[in-house]
């Protein structure tokens, strides 16, 4: 039995600069048009909110803290990134630690809400003159499997869904990004054709499942 119409889906959004922003022409947040989206589905038969908790320039040891401080809002849903963008380069944390702050992130937010349904993706690739992280992949591979030990669904922008088989062309073409810095896709890319597409069916998918 699904949740009442009335009970809001309240979506928390966890991750690096590319969740946070930097993903699209401004004034307005990616988050916007994917409120709207949601909204406008035919599934949508209840409240929508979202709430990004992301942040530029953050790994994983962020995310940890950053999960253990905002589950008390007690999120129906979670969509988070495990940092492998940023983990590979600042700092760096390593696939170990990453692994215990994707732990901790998912404890965090189950300890708050033991039916909350989590939801891991991975991300865009970097340019290929981003010498800092030439480990992304294995990285983002460490994200994948750390999703399957909590038995957490994945997204998996980054090497492709049945939806956007191929995922993301890799390396990214720096044309492609934010003033040309190779990492922050612009929004033609992110939205009309590789990680957008992905995040928007699971949403709709999931709103049908928690009110159905």
């Amino acid at each position: 039995m699904g949740a009442r119409i009335d009970t809001p889906f309240v979506l928390m959004l966890g991750g690096s600069s590319l969740t946070s922003g930097r993903l699209c022409t401004p004034p307005l947040p990616w988050t916007y048009y994917l409120l709207q989206d949601m909204r406008a589905a035919d599934v949508c038969v209840g409240p929508v909110r979202i709430i990004n908790t992301a942040k530029g320039s953050q790994t994983s040891n962020f995310g940890a803290a950053q999960a253990a401080l905002m589950a008390p809002l007690r999120p129906s849903h979670v969509l988070m990134e495990d940092f492998g963008i940023n983990d590979c380069a600042i700092g760096p944390v390593s696939i170990p630690q990453a692994t215990t702050n994707f732990n901790a992130m998912v404890a965090s937010y189950r300890a708050a809400n033991p039916d909350v349904e989590i939801v891991h993706q991975t991300m865009s690739p970097a340019s290929a003159g981003d010498a800092n992280r030439v480990l992304l992949p294995d990285y983002y591979d460490n994200g994948l499997a750390n999703a399957v030990l909590n038995d957490v669904l994945s997204l998996d922008n980054y090497y492709g869904t049945d939806l956007v088989p191929g995922g993301w062309p890799k390396p990214l073409n720096p044309a492609w990004t934010v003033d040309g810095d190779g990492l922050h896709p612009l929004w033609p890319a992110i939205f009309q054709t590789y990680s957008y597409p992905n995040i928007l069916a699971w949403a709709l998918q999931a709103m049908e499942d928690y009110w159905g």
